[in-house]
C-alpha cells in the first residue's frame, strides 16, 4: 500500500501553479494590448513552461516505468524551451533568438496550453490513487486491528504455558534441591511422588519397584492411589509389570474399561473411580528398576507435554535414589572400615605433618599402654624410646613428602613395664585433609625373642653335630679299651689287684661311654616317644650330665631317690630336658652366694610320682611368682637367661598330664615340684650280661663271622676275643673290602660298623640283600652314634652302640642265626646262652 507524502502535496501545487501560469498566458492573449508587448508574453511563457516542467519533474519521480519516462521527457522538452527563451533574452541578435521569435505569441500559448493539457489527466490518476490509498489503509487498520487481537489472544495461551512451564520448573527446581539433601531412599520416594501428582495434575500416584524375587512392591502410594501402599503385583500380567518388561509408557482415558482385564488391577485397588491413568518406566543405566502410576478421576488425558515433564522427573528420582544409595554403601563401608580399624590386630595411627596422633585404634594403644582418648593429640615421638625419636622424625618427614619408610623403634611403657619392639610402616594418605600419614605398627617384641630362640636353637643344633661327630671319634676308642679290658678280665692268671684295676678301666669306659650317649640323647631332636620308663634313672643321668658344672660352682648334690619308684609314661629325653631345666635353674640361683645345695628327690604321693627340685638360693620374689611359667619372663640380668626354661617345661609336664609347680620359696631356697601319673607297667631292668661271667665255650662256636670296621683296634679286639671263644672271625676295613669277601668266601653271620669311609654298612647291607638275602638277615650292626627310633625303623636289622659288650654282642649274633632279629637287644636266658651260678 502506498502511502501519501510531502513530495506528492509539492507536486500537486506546482500542477496547479502550472495550470494557473497558463490561463494567465491564455489571458494575456485575449487583452489585445498586450499583444504589442511580446518581451512581456515571452516571459509569461517561460514562466509557465518552467512551472509544468517542475511539475512534470514531480510526476515523473512518483511515475514508475513507461509514465515516469514520458513525463520526464515533457519536463526534458520544456526545460528546453525555457533555456531557449532566457538564451533568445540574452542574446536578442542570435540565430536561436530569431527563430523563436519566428514563433508567434499564440503558437506558444497553444504549446502550454497542450502541456497543461495532460496535467488534468495526471491530477485524475492521482485522485483515484488517493482513493485507493484510504482503501488500503481502512484494510490495514482492519487487519492490524484482527492480528492484533490474534496476537494477544496467542500471548494469553503463551503466557499461561510459560506460566505452567514455570511452576513446572519451580517445582522440578525445588524436588531437585530436596532430594539432593535428602539420604534416606524412603524420604526420597515420598517427594518424588508429591512433586509428581502436582506437576501432573494427577489426584493420586504411587511408585513401585522391582525385587530380586520377580514382584513389584508399591512403596509409596499417595492421593487416590494410597490404599495400594506396601502391596505387591506380580511382573507378569500387570501394567506395572509390562512397562517394567517393556520400557516403554502406558495410558488409558477409560480405566474401567480395562478393570476386568488382567492387565489393570489399578482401578479395583483405587477404589474403582479412576478413569485417566499413566504407567511411566523408571529406568537407571539402562535398567528399569521400577514403575510410577499417576492417575485421575475424570476422563482428563494425560499430555505429551505432562509425560516427558515427569519422565524427566524419573531421571531426577534415578540420580537421587543412586545418591541415597551410595551414600547408604559409604555409610556402611565407613563402619565396616571403623569395624575393621578399631579390631585390626595391628596398632594404627593417623599422624598429622606435626607429627601429632589424630586417630589410633585399640591395638595401639594395648602397644603404647594409654588409652586412645590419651593419645590423641600427642606426638608420636613422645610415645617410643628416645635413641628412636630422630629416626621417627625424619621417617614422618620422608612420608610426608611422598616416600614410603619402614623402620623398628622401641615403645615406653610405664617404668615397671615392659618396653615393645614395634616395625612401622608409614605411608601418605591421598587426598586427606588436612594430610595426614597411616603409620601401621605391628609387636614383633616375640618375633624378635623368638628370632633369638631359634639363633639358639640353630647353635644348639649345631652343638649337637658336633657332638654326634664327636661321639662316633670317641666311641671308637672306648670300644677298642672295653674290648680288650674285657679280654683281660677273662683271663684267669689275672690276680686280685690287677683285676680290681681292670674292672676299674672297664667301668671308667662304661662311664665315659655313658656321657657321650647322654650327650648324644639331649642333643638329638626326635619324636615324643611315650612309653614306660624309670625317673630315677633319668635324673641320675642329667646328674651325671651336670657333674662338672656343679663341682665347679662349689655345689653339693644331696640325692633322695625312692628305691621302687613306679614307673612313668613319657618321652625319656623331654623329661630329661625338665630335670636338667630345674637343676640349671637352681644352680644359677645359687651362684650369687659362690655355693649351695642341690637337693634332688623322687617319691610317690597321692599315686602319683614326683620329683623335686630344691636349692639354698634367696627365694622367688612375691611379685613374680604368678609369672614364673610364661615364656621370656624371667628375674635374671640381661645375658643370663632367655625365660624359657621354667616355660617349656611346664608345656613339657602338661603334655604328659601331669603339674609343675612351687613346692616352697623364702628367703632359704626354693623347691619345685613335678608330677607325673604313675604307669601300670613296670620297666625292665635285668641284670646287665655283662656282670655275670660267661663259660668258655660260646653257642657261637665254630662259625665264621665277618666284622666290618674302619677301626684295627676294635677288630683286633674282636679277633682276640673270638679265639677265647671259639669262632672265626675275618676282618674287613670297609665295606667295598666286605663285598668281596663275601663273594669268595662264605660266612655265617655279619657285624658291621655303619658310618665307614666309602660303602657305608647301609650301602654294604642293600647290596647284601640283592646278592645275598640270607646273609643280609644275619647281619648285626654296631655305630659310634646313639640308637634313636629313627635309626632302628632305617633298617630291620639289630644295632648295638659303641661301646658294646661282648655278650651283649653274641646275643645279637645269636639272635640273628636263629631267625629273631627282634630279640637281639633284649637280654633274657632265652637266647640259649649258659650262664654260671
Amino acid at each position: 500500500m502506498r502511502r501519501w507524502s510531502p513530495l506528492q502535496d509539492r507536486t500537486e501545487r506546482l500542477i496547479a501553479l502550472s495550470q494557473l501560469a497558463c490561463v494567465a498566458t491564455l489571458g494575456a492573449l485575449l487583452v489585445t494590448s498586450w499583444r504589442r508587448h511580446d518581451a512581456l508574453l515571452d516571459g509569461a511563457f517561460v514562466i509557465a513552461l518552467g512551472v509544468f516542467a517542475l511539475a512534470a519533474t514531480g510526476i515523473a519521480i512518483r511515475m514508475r516505468r513507461l509514465q515516469r519516462g514520458l513525463f520526464a521527457t515533457f519536463a526534458a522538452v520544456a526545460g528546453a524551451l525555457v533555456v531557449a527563451e532566457l538564451t533568445g533574452f540574452a542574446l536578442p541578435g542570435s540565430a536561436l533568438a530569431l527563430a523563436l521569435h519566428a514563433v508567434g505569441s499564440t503558437d506558444k500559448v497553444i504549446m502550454v496550453a497542450t502541456l497543461n493539457a495532460l496535467l488534468p489527466l495526471y491530477a485524475h490518476a492521482a485522485l483515484v490513487a488517493k482513493e485507493r490509498a484510504a482503501e488500503a489503509l481502512e484494510q490495514s487498520v482492519v487487519a492490524e486491528r484482527t492480528f492484533a487481537a490474534t496476537l494477544e489472544a496467542r500471548v494469553a495461551v503463551r503466557t499461561a504455558e510459560l506460566e505452567d512451564t514455570q511452576r513446572v520448573l519451580q517445582r522440578m527446581w525445588r524436588l531437585g534441591q530436596q532430594i539432593a539433601l535428602e539420604l534416606d531412599p524412603t524420604r526420597v520416594l515420598e517427594r518424588f511422588v508429591d512433586a509428581a501428582s502436582d506437576i501432573a495434575y494427577a489426584d493420586g500416584a504411587a511408585i513401585g519397584l522391582a525385587g530380586d524375587d520377580g514382584n513389584i512392591r508399591v512403596s509409596i502410594a499417595r492421593g487416590a492411589m494410597v490404599d495400594l501402599a506396601g502391596s505387591v503385583t506380580p511382573v507378569t500380567n500387570t501394567v506395572m509389570g509390562q512397562v517394567v518388561r517393556l520400557g516403554t509408557p502406558w495410558m488409558t482415558d477409560d480405566a474401567p474399561a480395562h478393570a476386568g482385564a488382567d492387565c489393570l488391577p489399578i482401578c479395583h485397588l483405587a477404589g474403582g473411580d479412576i478413569h485417566s491413568v499413566a504407567v511411566l518406566p523408571i529406568s537407571r543405566r539402562g535398567e528399569r528398576i521400577g514403575a510410577v502410576v499417576l492417575v485421575r478421576r475424570t476422563v482428563h488425558p494425560f499430555s505429551e507435554v505432562t509425560i516427558a515433564r515427569v519422565e524427566a522427573m524419573t531421571d531426577l528420582l534415578t540420580v537421587a535414589l543412586e545418591n541415597a544409595e551410595l551414600v547408604d554403601t559409604l555409610r556402611q563401608t565407613e563402619w565396616r572400615f571403623r569395624t575393621l580399624f578399631r579390631a585390626a590386630p595391628d596398632a594404627v595411627f593417623t599422624v598429622l605433618r606435626s607429627g601429632r596422633i589424630r586417630e589410633a585404634n585399640d591395638a595401639a594403644a594395648d602397644i603404647v599402654g594409654t588409652d586412645v582418648m590419651r593419645m590423641v593429640g600427642r606426638r608420636l615421638s613422645e610415645l617410643v624410646a628416645e635413641e628412636d625419636r630422630d629416626r621417627l622424625d625424619g621417617a614422618l618427614d620422608g612420608t610426608f613428602a611422598g616416600h614410603s619408610a619402614r623402620l623398628e623403634i622401641t615403645f615406653r611403657r610405664a617404668p615397671n613395664e615392659p618396653s615393645h619392639v614395634v616395625s612401622l610402616a608409614a605411608r601418605l594418605l591421598p587426598e586427606a585433609d588436612p594430610p595426614s600419614v597411616l603409620v601401621v605398627a605391628r609387636d614383633v617384641t616375640a618375633e624378635r625373642e623368638m628370632r633369638v630362640r631359634l639363633m639358639e636353637s640353630d647353635r644348639l643344633a649345631a652343638v649337637g653335630e658336633l657332638v654326634a661327630g664327636v661321639a662316633h671319634e670317641v666311641n671308637n676308642p672306648l670300644s677298642s679299651i672295653s674290648a680288650y679290658a674285657q679280654l683281660l678280665l677273662r683271663d684267669p692268671r689275672l690276680e686280685g689287684m690287677q683285676r680290681e684295676q681292670v674292672e676299674v678301666i672297664r667301668a671308667e669306659t662304661t662311664r665315659a661311654s655313658q656321657v657321650v650317649k647322654d650327650l648324644l640323647a639331649f642333643a638329638r631332636r626326635s619324636e615324643p616317644r611315650h612309653e614306660p620308663l624309670d625317673l630315677n634313672m633319668v635324673v641320675s643321668r642329667t646328674l651325671r650330665m651336670r657333674a662338672y658344672q656343679l663341682s665347679l660352682n662349689h655345689l653339693r648334690v644331696e640325692q633322695r631317690l625312692a628305691e621302687g619308684l613306679p614307673a612313668v609314661i613319657g618321652d625319656a629325653r623331654q623329661l630329661q630336658q625338665v630335670c636338667l631345666n630345674l637343676i640349671t635353674n637352681a644352680v644359677q640361683a645359687m651362684a650369687p652366694a659362690g655355693g649351695g645345695t642341690l637337693t634332688v628327690a623322687t617319691g610317690v604321693c597321692d599315686g602319683e610320682v614326683t620329683l623335686e627340685v630344691g636349692d639354698t638360693g634367696t627365694g622367688i620374689p612375691p611379685e613374680a611368682r604368678a609369672r614364673i611359667f610364661e615364656p621370656f619372663f624371667t628375674t635374671k640380668k640381661e645375658g643370663q637367661g632367655t625365660g624359657l626354661g621354667l616355660s617349656v617345661s611346664y608345656g613339657i609336664v602338661t603334655a604328659h598330664k601331669g603339674k609343675i609347680e612351687i613346692a616352697t620359696t623364702s628367703p632359704r631356697g626354693t623347691t619345685i615340684r613335678v608330677s607325673l601319673a604313675a604307669a601300670n607297667a613296670s620297666v625292665e631292668n635285668g641284670v646287665p650280661a655283662e656282670a655275670l661271667p660267661l663259660v668258655l665255650r660260646s653257642p657261637i662256636a665254630d662259625i665264621r663271622l665277618l666284622f666290618v670296621d674302619d677301626e684295627p683296634a676294635i677288630c683286633s679286639g674282636i679277633t682276640a676275643y673270638a679265639r677265647v671263644r671259639g669262632f672265626t672271625v675275618i676282618t674287613a676295613p670297609s665295606g667295598e673290602r666286605a663285598l668281596e669277601i663275601v663273594r669268595e668266601t662264605n660266612v655265617d653271620a655279619i657285624v658291621c660298623d655303619i658310618r665307614m669311609p666309602g660303602m657305608d654298612g647301609f650301602a654294604f647291607h642293600n647290596w647284601l640283600r640283592l646278592e645275598r638275602p640270607g646273609l643280609a638277615a644275619r647281619t648285626v650292626f654296631i655305630t659310634g652314634d646313639v640308637v634313636t627310633a629313627a635309626s632302628r625303623r632305617t633298617v630291620r636289622q639289630p644295632m648295638l652302640a659303641k661301646p658294646f659288650s661282648f655278650e651283649r654282642l653274641e646275643e645279637s649274633i645269636i639272635a640273628v642265626i636263629q631267625g629273631r632279629p627282634a630279640d637281639a637287644m633284649r637280654p633274657t636266658p632265652a637266647l640259649g646262652l649258659e650262664r654260671l651260678p
